[in-house]
């Protein structure tokens, strides 16, 4: 139970690794495991991942709001960037702001939610 336990805390670290990639912020200490929901075709092998934290310093996140390369969003907004995506089910009435990279094959988020203390950070494989 205990290994098994280990393997998916270093998995979850594996992640928060490549949001801080992604985002250029430190969030070790940042930021409490939530929950995970994945889904992929195992013919194809596309599908998706999204991990959902619990933000623990709100501070910290609300200093880097303005950082180049963060986008706002507003789900109150019409023009809500994630108004159809999966992210919907893990952030209600969210605003914030978000880093993205898109390719032909494969979308990476981490979506900050500052009203909510929510971070979610998300890959989808097509």
């Amino acid at each position: 139970m205990i290994l098994v336990a280990s393997i998916f805390l270093l998995g979850c670290t594996h992640y928060i690794r490549d949001a801080e990639e992604l985002s250029g912020l430190n969030l070790r200490g940042k930021v409490k495991f939530e929950k995970k929901k994945e889904q992929w075709d195992n013919w194809q092998g596309n599908g998706f991942r999204v991990l959902v934290y619990n933000i623990t310093d709100i501070n910290y996140f609300n200093s880097h709001k303005n950082d180049k390369g963060a986008e706002e969003f507003d789900f109150s907004d019409k023009n809500n960037p994630f108004a159809n995506s999966i992210i919907t089910e893990f952030i209600n009435n969210g605003k914030g702001y978000y880093y993205s990279l898109d390719s032909k094959q494969k979308e990476t988020a981490l979506v900050v939610d500052l009203k909510n203390r929510k971070m979610v950070y998300y890959y989808i494989f097509m």
